[in-house]
């Protein structure tokens, strides 16, 4: 059924050779009634040439079809590689934001606040977008910014627990956001493979 299925133009274009065949043999005596070989000549010409031109015309059709099924696949394998291009860089992230919560905890705020920007260089990365926009960039605004704050405390004046609670939770929710947007393209993944 698949052979049927990717060489329908070339049988097509088979079956109609044969009965153009079976036609030109079937009035050969009708149309070549007089003894001239030149006739016949022309005749088996003619027939020659119109059966070619079909096959060039049909195979025209063919290679245009196989091309377009090619270029529909190799978009399919382009768009799934994405996918796990983007998957990959999600967790990268993820793996990022843990190491600024760790951190975080240790108040060693001047490495959590590299972490942090590793992560969002990664995220405009696979994300296509170097400005987040909506909750997540507000949120990723808002704990650098937090960070930031945090890399200039000292034992006197250390950061306070509001500031530092206030990073976690922000944490939480790029996190959050994240985990939902890979969650999304993980089902989309396993919906163009069906």
């Amino acid at each position: 059924m698949s052979f049927i299925k990717d060489h329908w133009i070339r049988i097509a274009y088979l079956l109609i050779s044969i009965a153009m065949c079976a036609t030109g043999a079937n009035y050969f005596s009708e149309i070549t009634g007089s003894p001239e070989k030149l006739n016949q000549f022309s005749y088996i010409g003619t027939v020659a040439t119109l059966i070619a031109l079909l096959i060039a015309i049909c195979e025209i059709f063919h290679n245009i079809h196989v091309s377009k099924s090619i270029q529909r696949q190799a978009r399919q394998y382009l768009q799934r590689a994405e996918n796990l291009d983007r998957t990959a860089f999600s967790s990268e992230c993820l793996c990022s934001l843990d190491e600024v919560s760790s951190y975080l905890h240790v108040e060693n705020y001047l490495v959590a606040l590299k972490c942090f920007q590793h992560f969002r260089r990664t995220y405009a990365r696979f994300s296509g977008s170097v400005q987040p926009h909506g909750l997540l960039g507000k949120e990723i605004e808002r704990v650098e910014i937090s960070l930031q704050t945090g890399t200039h405390t000292s034992a006197r004046a250390p950061l306070t627990k509001a500031t530092r609670s206030e990073i976690q939770n922000g944490l939480i929710t790029i996190k959050g956001i994240l985990e939902e947007a890979n969650l999304k393209r993980r089902e989309d993944y396993v919906s163009q493979k069906d």
